[in-house]
């Protein structure tokens, strides 16, 4: 069964325990998320779980990754690096908005070298190089 099937409330998989996860941290907290509770909140064992993901680490990864994948960013390719760091803080303000107590897992993992993460670090980083070139000021 695909994912978009699993997520949409039918099958257990892995973005629909990861959404779940998403739901509890954002009511309860990121300290309150344990496999137990998330199980309990899909109506199923907590056994159940480990056959979709292997363990709780891996289940906030896949949170990170969901909000890291959801942050549209989109600036020129003429723009400056100012303007480019401009869009991304503005970009992580607007999901750290939509996602206020999961978007802490965000900064605190450390993501997978592929993951959504790890492009969206890579972004800001390209945007950081000229400044670290020309200088923080300009003026």
């Amino acid at each position: 069964m695909s994912d978009s099937a699993e997520s949409s409330g039918g099958a257990l998989g892995r973005q629909r325990i990861i959404r779940a996860a998403m739901e509890l941290i954002e009511r309860d907290g990121s300290d309150a998320v344990s496999m137990r509770r998330v199980a309990a909140s899909l109506g199923v064992g907590t056994m159940s779980l480990y056959n979709h993901v292997p363990n709780k680490a891996a289940v906030l990864d896949g949170v990170a990754e969901f909000i890291m994948a959801d942050m549209a960013f989109a600036v020129g390719p003429d723009a400056t690096w100012q303007d480019q760091t401009r869009a991304l803080a503005r970009t992580f303000r607007d999901t750290a908005l939509r996602y206020p107590c999961s978007v802490l897992v965000v900064i605190t993992r450390r993501p997978a070298p592929v993951s959504g993460c790890s492009r969206w670090r890579s972004r800001w980083l390209r945007c950081a190089r000229p400044a670290s070139t020309t200088g923080w000021r300009s003026g």
